[in-house]
């Protein structure tokens, strides 16, 4: 006859497994914990693909928060849902409710070093039907193609304030017009690009920053106006600084009148603005220059009449119509105990034919101590400079712009002293304003006359 259990051995046994649930539950919750935490990183990441897919598809709707440092704006989750980037039962993995459920939006948000997407369920956004317009001469500007919404979808739209003061719609030219939207406290802010234009001077084309060399074919013969702005530099290091502090220096902005024969090529490189990632020490880097931009032309040769400006880069011939000067990045402000702004570009000085001063020698993809600009072309196809230190880093802007260790930086250009970055015109009827441009990136237009 088998006998059972005594009470002692199922005590020993109740004690036993006692143990045993002790030491691996801590285990079982943390790989528990970990698989959740994975999850919420695959949805993180999936939101992020869809949502940078999503703006470069979309991108006239959203080009400020593609090429704008700082602007954002919200996608709403039915929106892709609707066009089939997301499936409306993906889930999210806090709630265990599926995104038709929540009915939230994505923020994307242009942070300098790239586009961030965060899901969020507030906040609003202002979305223009077009980010950059042409608008005839002579005529009240009241563009009123937008609308505004909260990340739920509730329509703001009436609650838009906004600011067309500096559009002169007598003077062709280029303009920003200013949307503001006060939701919870912020005041969200979009800019439209705005050009005007009239029988006599018809534009033919604008150029924005795009991180990369552009090309404009000429239509017809004839006189153009072309108007380069440089881009701004940034602030410097400011680790554990209270003190006053000082921003980076505004572009350039320079216009002239070239004849252009058809079928002309246009070799188009727009500044862009640099960006600082802040040191963890006193010791860091200077703010970053702002992008120079530059208009060359290829020709079929060189000619020596205008062997000032005019060179060779890969067997290929290029004669300098503008370059519009980038502004210069602030100084090392923590190492300095003390800030120095940088210096905005310099265009009522500018440099051409008849009063020649060579351009910068210097190229170099590392600290820079003058003005990169063609030999920076020819070398380093216009890359900005970088430079790190004690985990600070300062990357100048495309369009040759500079960076520093404890001085201010010097912006992309034509040539540069004393922190500060010239302009070029081989154009006539030449123009310009110091520090004209006080936009992040840089621009270009051209106009038939």
């Amino acid at each position: 006859m088998k006998k059972g259990f005594t009470l002692v051995e199922l005590l020993g046994v109740i004690v036993l497994l006692g143990v045993i649930i002790l030491v691996a539950a801590p285990s079982l919750i943390r790989t528990n914990k970990t698989a959740k935490a994975n999850e919420q990183k695959d949805f993180e990441a999936t939101l992020q693909t869809v949502c940078e897919s999503y703006l470069e598809v979309h991108s006239d709707t959203y080009y400020n928060v593609l090429t704008m440092n700082g602007s954002s704006k919200l996608i709403r989750i039915q929106d892709l849902i609707t066009e089939g980037y997301l499936k409306a039962d993906l889930k999210n993995p806090q709630t265990a409710k599926t995104i038709s459920e929540e009915q939230k939006a994505l923020k994307a948000t242009n942070s300098g070093n790239g586009i961030i997407c965060e899901y969020v369920n507030n906040g609003a956004t202002i979305n223009l039907k077009k980010t950059k317009i042409n608008w005839p001469a002579g005529v009240t500007f009241n563009y009123k193609d937008y609308t505004a919404m909260d990340a739920s979808g509730n329509d703001l739209t009436n609650q838009v304030k906004t600011d067309f003061s500096q559009i002169n719609v007598n003077a062709p030219g280029r303009y920003v017009a200013t949307y503001s939207l006060n939701y919870a406290g912020t005041t969200i802010t979009e800019k439209q690009y705005v050009i005007i234009s009239s029988a006599a001077t018809n534009l033919e084309e604008q150029f924005e920053f795009t991180g990369s060399e552009q090309t404009f074919i000429v239509p017809q013969d004839g006189n153009y106006i072309i108007t380069a702005a440089g881009a701004h530099g940034t602030f410097g290091n400011r680790f554990n600084y209270n003190g006053t502090t000082k921003e980076g220096g505004q572009g350039a902005v320079i216009s002239g009148t070239f004849n252009l024969n058809k079928g002309d090529i246009l070799t188009i490189i727009v500044g862009g603005q640099g960006s600082i990632t802040q040191a963890i020490a006193k010791d860091g880097t200077s703010g970053a220059g702002g992008g120079g931009t530059f208009i060359l032309k290829q020709v079929s040769a060189l000619d020596n009449a205008k062997a000032n400006y005019q060179f060779t880069k890969n067997s290929s011939y290029y004669e300098i119509l503008l370059v519009a000067a980038g502004g210069g990045g602030a100084n090392d402000t923590a190492y300095n105990n003390a800030a120095t702004q940088g210096c905005d570009g310099i265009a009522t000085t500018f440099i051409s034919p008849a009063n020649f001063t060579a351009y910068s020698s210097e190229a170099t993809t590392g600290l820079s101590s003058t003005a990169l600009g063609i030999n920076q072309f020819i070398k380093y196809d216009l890359v900005g400079s970088e430079f790190t230190k004690n985990s600070g880093v300062c990357q100048g802007g495309y369009g040759g712009g500079g960076c520093s260790d404890n001085t201010p930086s010097y912006g992309g250009g034509w040539s540069g002293n004393s922190y500060c970055t010239n302009s070029f015109s081989s154009g006539s009827n030449t123009a310009g304003s110091t520090g004209g441009n006080a936009e992040a990136n840089g621009y270009v237009t051209i106009l038939k006359q």
